[in-house]
């Protein structure tokens, strides 16, 4: 979906978690397609 939308995460792996956390750099913030994004993220995984 990321790639696909040409907007991709920063992710941090741990042990038992990931984080998935969005941010459009160019605009120094989040934006409108980093909430669409985070809500594809949960819809995915069954919690939106």
């Amino acid at each position: 979906m990321a790639h696909q939308r040409d907007h991709h995460p920063d992710l941090l792996v741990s042990y038992r978690h990931c984080t998935v956390a969005w941010r459009t750099h160019d605009a120094g913030g989040i934006t409108r397609i980093d909430f669409e994004c985070a809500a594809a993220v949960d819809a995915l995984r069954g919690s939106a």
